[in-house]
């Protein structure tokens, strides 16, 4: 058996992807982000690092050949969603179009604050196409700062669940490591066999203008011109 490693973007080793036959092999991840009112001032950081974790499994490669990657995004904590579903939705299923999870992703807005991170992971579960080949890498990265016990669906229960068919649950807490591991966010990972992490509230990202900016912004939207659309998804993305 050979296997691939995956690092993420905070140096966490995320458990080891089996390839039994590369080409029907698929790395599958769900991406369950907080946007509720506490989630302001951390919402873009954790916009980032979950894209940073997508740009990475994007990179992954095994004999030179790339894995295929499909991502889903949540929201969960919103008062503009539904009370009767738990104030969660599913904003993309799986989808190998990274484009459409960037556009989403970085859209979402913090409202409101009832956090349910049980119920969005038993949502995820039971929604989502996970399939059972038993060569995909599937894993959940759920996102937020409130504790992970909050609502009626117990964390210890859905993540034990994920962990037995092999869909490994990583926790992000937008917080201080301590207070995470307090609000039983590592406790979530452990269970679901994953890894603990988290954001630093207090870093701060720093943009630093250079005179090439505008030339590169400038290149960039030549080249885009240049790009010819196919079909109707090539339309919509142009469009886009």
């Amino acid at each position: 058996m050979k296997n691939i490693k995956l690092l993420s973007v905070l140096l966490i080793l995320i458990p080891l992807f089996s390839f039994q036959n590369p080409s029907s092999s698929t790395i599958k991840v769900a991406l369950l982000l907080d946007t509720s009112n506490s989630m302001d001032g951390l919402i873009d950081q954790a916009k980032s690092q979950l894209w940073n974790i997508v740009n990475e499994m994007a990179e992954a490669k095994y004999e030179g050949e790339t894995a295929k990657l499909e991502i889903a995004l949540y929201e969960y904590g919103n008062d503009n969603l539904s009370m009767r579903e738990g104030y969660i939705r599913l904003v993309c299923p799986f989808t190998s179009d990274l484009d459409i999870i960037s556009e989403n992703l970085f859209s979402l807005k913090t409202d409101g604050g009832s956090e349910y991170c049980g119920q969005v992971i038993q949502s995820s579960l039971k929604a989502l196409s996970w399939d059972e080949n038993p060569s995909d890498l599937k894993l959940i990265f759920i996102a937020g700062n409130e504790p992970f016990n909050q609502g009626n669906v117990d964390f210890r229960e859905v993540c034990k669940r994920a962990n037995e068919r092999e869909i490994v649950v990583n926790t992000i807490f937008c917080g201080d490591f301590k207070r995470g591991e307090q609000t039983f966010w590592k406790d979530g990972a452990y269970i679901g066999g994953g890894n603990y992490m988290n954001i630093d509230q207090d870093e701060q990202y720093v943009h630093i203008k250079t005179p090439y900016d505008d030339k590169i912004v400038d290149l960039n939207n030549q080249l885009n011109s240049t790009y010819i659309a196919y079909g109707d998804l090539g339309k919509d993305s142009y469009t886009r």
